[in-house]
């Protein structure tokens, strides 16, 4: 292995020479491998004080740092510079949250390189990319090759040939089709083909040959035309410096040959040409003598245009070439004998070994159906050979679409990937995961025609199956993000650096994604689609465009796309926290359990004591229990890993349970001591909230020996929102009163507005709600939106039939959906307020007010005194009569009440009539003071009011008089005597009044009584 930057080994606190690094690690060793500081005089910190530590080779990084190869090009480069994935991507259309797998991403090219036009969404074509990259192919995809060698023509028996090579991708690959642009190659007849693979020879044609460009179309000048000198056209150089050339092609050209007799006929002409070569240095000078290489005379009666070929033989070496016509050309207007040097192509060597590549080699005849622009949309379809683990030994290339064969290959082969050894691979990683993604349909279709880094290059092919490349400690792995059940490790307070604990939550705003459109390749019409992945019962308000290479399948972009938009919704928690060295054992993506005290995920502490025989656990930290719920608590096992969960019942007290398992089971439980290894840590909760699941993103060790750990929260809806149904966010973990992060809507109701054929739609308010959402559908399928605000109710236009709405609303996320169902009829509106008059003055018993203009299907009457409402009910009688009797029943016994009355139909209520009612105060009592039997009485005549009731007489004292006061119901009779203590001087005012029903008072009625005159009444 290469040594790119100087460290030393540490093994238990001693540095070791490099001669004993081949040694094992036993199992109690601490081995640490520091990066020595470099520079002091830069500007990048960084180089003085980074160090890293490997404990007991756990240590890993999210990108592979040290790979330096260029994938594509024959070369194929990883970057040196590693760096943790991001919790949040910013991708086209919105932020994407995403812990866990990095963004899919398309090839970028580095530097001014250019793509070839196999992903080219206009017209494709073939094309020499020059120093550019060879195409390596994944998979099965539509190719538009590359040239592998210049194209040339040649002209036999006047027709005119094309012969091509292409390069169509590194390394072996099964042909399914070969067509140009959509029909197939078997259509037509004037092709010829041959399929070369890597390390095969083409034998079709001469595959090494050099067309020059300054040759074309040069008019031949005989000896009796002007300016024809001595007849030479050139010298021209045929082939380039530090090549050598066999054999030399000489193309002329002529608009038929032929004498016009004079009548009407062809006769002959002739035309005689000389051609020399000429031997050339590196810098084009001649070397050596002109040799006459090729001469003919050409003789033929013909008007047809005619382009004829001739190859001839040289000495193998670099040659400048010229040529010219002999003998005079006949200048009669009826001769056509003018005589064109056309073209000139230099056959070098066969180039035998094009390396680790198949070509295609074809011969195309130019006709009607082919011509130079068809000609050069060439393309084939197929499938790449790659070698496949068995778990033992790799198998001789085969036709596979599985991304774990192409991982394979990119690091092991020699010619474009890193040519690592299998030591340096997780086979056995690779073979599992080739199971699950040949069982789930997940391909790897694509081809990488720009240079890139090897890791960019694995990163995007493993993420077509979901999985990323991870590098620990030399050895390369791929972790896929799938369902995770055990758990590598615990955490507590207790295995926690005090004060290290933080939590950050990713609340989406309003303008967030709220769905994922992934772009892939279609495999009909190899042009990029689109497919939109929307979460059951979510919305698509805004996308997050994301772009695959790699996938051709739309099923499996949209298991990709709905996994992203469920990692999205769910996944917004990140957990930070720094604990000792039991950090290096869970791995990037494994499953952690997180407990602590301050979200209130779980309880948590140490177990003090533990007895087999009885199940009797006793912990450090008082346990609360929830109610009827079952209750479970975990162990951290030696390893770090969880053991559990046992169900658990009450034990004697708050620091006690009692494991729920057999004698057998208990006995199998390892716990602590705290003398010879650490106290068993254990969490505890009701159900599943005994902490909270997460999963491992990053380590980061310090050189205290402490490592920083970084998590997200786990999420089931990840993996489960592709299985068509509902995947619902997870379950809150803390043991907290429920936190409304989705607000619900109770209920929805529609009724009709203000104007007819308006509605209002309106949702029972949410606690936490930012906005609401409503839409509305007529089959209950489709739905559309209606609107959203900030209220929970808008107003709407629906045509007459059965609708469907439902309305939510979004807090910190969008909550559920509440359903209204039924028949909006032409008239929704509600009805009018009715009119309420009296009947009559309400002077007696009971009041009646009488409901005019009442259009509700029934009424609802309310009845109020003192500013409380006393009675409520529902009627269709027009006319509410309300009796003292009903007041005594209602606690509403007063001389004033109020009625409202509301109108009700099918659409709702009506707006609120009111009106209140006085009672009359009642007649007053009359009275006199009479001489009755027993004496003066005050004869006291009864109030005429219906309604009247306690009758009072008062008088204050005068004289000898004491003062009187009394009260009384009428007896049924007109009248009543009362007696009264009159004395027998002064004058006395009675006062007569009475109260009736309601509590009205009448007006007084006063009665003076005069005493006679003291007459002496002496002798």
């Amino acid at each position: 292995m290469q040594r790119r930057h100087p460290f030393i080994v540490v093994l238990n606190d001693a540095p070791i020479m490099q001669k004993e690094w081949g040694r094992a690690i036993a199992a109690d060793d601490v081995c640490a491998v520091m990066l020595l500081p470099q520079g002091g005089g830069g500007s990048n910190p960084l180089q003085v004080v980074l160090q890293v530590a490997l404990i007991a080779a756990s240590i890993y990084a999210p990108y592979l740092a040290g790979l330096t190869t260029t994938l594509a090009s024959g070369a194929v480069v990883a970057s040196t510079a590693g760096a943790l994935l991001s919790a949040g991507v910013m991708l086209a259309g919105g932020l994407l949250i995403n812990a866990l797998l990095p963004p899919p991403k398309a090839a970028v090219a580095q530097g001014r390189e250019g793509a070839s036009p196999t992903y080219t969404v206009g017209a494709q074509g073939n094309a020499a990319r020059l120093l550019e990259a060879i195409p390596v192919l994944y998979g099965r995809f539509r190719l538009y090759p590359d040239f592998a060698a210049q194209p040339y023509v040649e002209n036999i028996g006047n027709e005119q040939f094309l012969y091509q090579l292409f390069c169509l991708t590194q390394g072996e690959i099964d042909i399914d089709k070969i067509r140009i642009e959509d029909t197939d190659i078997t259509s037509f007849g004037e092709v010829q083909y041959e399929v070369i693979k890597p390390g095969g020879a083409v034998t079709l044609f001469p595959d090494n040959v050099v067309t020059s460009d300054t040759v074309q179309n040069l008019e031949l000048l005989a000896a009796n035309e002007a300016n024809a000198g001595d007849g030479w056209k050139g010298p021209y150089v045929a082939n380039p410096a530090n090549t050598e050339a066999n054999w030399i092609a000489i193309d002329f050209s002529y608009q038929g040959l032929f004498y016009a007799n004079d009548s009407g006929g062809l006769d002959a002409l002739s035309m005689t040409f000389e051609v020399q070569a000429q031997r050339v240095d590196g810098a084009g000078a001649g070397a050596g003598d002109w040799l006459p290489i090729g001469g003919e005379t050409l003789t033929m009666a013909s008007d047809k245009a005619q382009v004829i070929s001739r190859r001839y033989p040289v000495p193998a070496g670099r040659y400048q070439v010229r040529v010219r016509r002999v003998g005079d050309k006949a200048l009669d207007s009826r001769a056509s004998n003018t005589l064109y040097w056309a073209g000139m192509r230099a056959y070098l060597p066969s180039k035998s070994y094009y390396g680790d590549v198949t070509l295609l080699a074809m011969v195309i005849k130019a006709t009607n159906n082919l011509n130079g622009n068809t000609a050069r949309r060439v393309n084939v379809l197929g499938t790449r050979k790659l070698p496949v683990w068995d778990g033992a030994t790799w198998s001789v290339p085969v036709a596979t679409r599985n991304p774990a064969w192409a991982i394979a290959d990119a690091f092991r082969n020699t010619t474009y990937g890193r040519g690592l050894t299998d030591k340096r691979i997780n086979l056995d990683e690779l073979l599992r995961l080739a199971g699950v993604w040949a069982a789930r349909g997940d391909y790897c279709d694509g081809v990488f025609d720009t240079t890139s880094t090897l890791w960019d290059a694995v990163t995007q092919i493993a993420r077509v199956g979901r999985a990323v490349p991870m590098y620990y400690a030399g050895v390369i792995d791929v972790v896929r993000t799938e369902p995770k059940v055990i758990r590598e490790a615990v955490f507590t307070p207790h295995n926690m650096v005090a004060r290290s604990f933080a939590i950050d939550y990713a609340f989406p705003d309003v303008d967030a994604a709220d769905h994922v459109v992934v772009e892939y390749t279609d495999p009909r019409t190899w042009k990029p689609a689109q497919v939109p992945c929307i979460l059951q019962g979510g919305t698509a308000n805004k996308a997050a465009n994301v772009q695959f290479w790699g996938i051709t399948d739309r099923d499996q972009a949209w298991r990709e796309g709905i996994s992203m938009a469920a990692a999205n919704r769910d996944q917004r928690r990140a957990v930070s926290f720094t604990t000792e060295m039991e950090g290096n054992i869970p791995r990037y993506g494994g499953l952690v359990a997180v407990s602590h005290d301050v979200p209130e995920w779980g309880l948590s502490g140490q177990v003090e004591h533990f007895d087999p025989a009885s199940g009797l656990l006793r912990t450090s930290e008082p346990l609360q229990w929830f109610g009827d719920e079952s209750h479970y608590l975990a162990l951290r096992r030696r390893n770090g890993s969880a053991d559990g969960p046992y169900g658990v019942v009450p034990g004697p007290d708050e620091f006690s349970c009692i494991v729920a398992a057999s004698e057998d089971v208990r006995r199998a439980i390892y716990v602590s001591d705290g003398r010879r290894s650490e106290p068993t840590l254990y969490v505890f909760g009701p159900g599943e909230r005994r902490g909270l699941d997460c999963v491992m993103l990053a380590a980061e060790p310090d050189e205290d020996g402490k490592v920083k750990l970084r998590l997200t929260n786990y999420a089931p809806s990840v993996h489960e929102a592709e299985e068509g149904g509902s995947a619902p966010p997870p379950a809150p973990a803390s043991l907290l009163p429920g936190v409304t992060a989705a607000p619900v809507v109770a209920s929805v109701s529609v009724v009709g507005g203000s104007v007819n054929g308006q509605q209002t739609v309106t949702a029972t308010a949410a606690r936490g709600a930012e906005r609401y959402e409503f839409e509305a559908s007529s089959d209950n399928l489709t739905w559309a939106l209606l609107g959203s605000a900030t209220t929970p109710s808008i107003s709407t236009t629906l045509s007459v039939g059965t609708w469907h709405v439902r309305a939510r609303a979004i807090g910190a996320m969008p909550g559920p959906w509440a359903y209204w169902t039924g028949v909006i009829s032409e008239m929704t509106m509600p009805p009018p307020a009715p009119t309420l008059t009296l009947q009559e003055a309400w002077a007696g018993k009971a009041v009646r007010v009488n409901i005019s203009n009442a259009r509700g299907d029934f009424r609802t009457i309310r009845v109020w005194t003192g500013g409380v409402m006393r009675r409520e009910f529902n009627t269709t009688n027009f006319v509410i009569e309300w009796t003292y009797d009903d007041a005594v029943a209602s606690g509403a016994v007063s001389p004033e009440v109020t009625f409202t009355v509301l109108e009700v139909n099918v659409a709702g209520p009506s707006a609120e009539a009111s009106i209140t009612v006085t009672n009359s105060a009642p007649a007053a009592p009359g009275g006199t003071v009479v001489q009755a039997q027993s004496g003066l009485a005050l004869r006291l005549v009864w109030s005429t009011a219906s309604d009247a009731a306690r009758h009072y007489i008062t008088a204050p004292s005068v004289g000898d008089f004491p003062g009187f006061t009394w009260s009384g119901l009428p007896n049924g009779e007109p009248y009543v005597d009362v007696p009264l203590p009159l004395g027998t001087n002064g004058d006395v005012v009675f006062s007569i009044r009475c109260v009736d029903l309601w509590g009205n008072s009448s007006p007084t009625t006063t009665v003076q009584y005069q005493s006679p005159p003291d007459t002496g009444g002496g002798d």
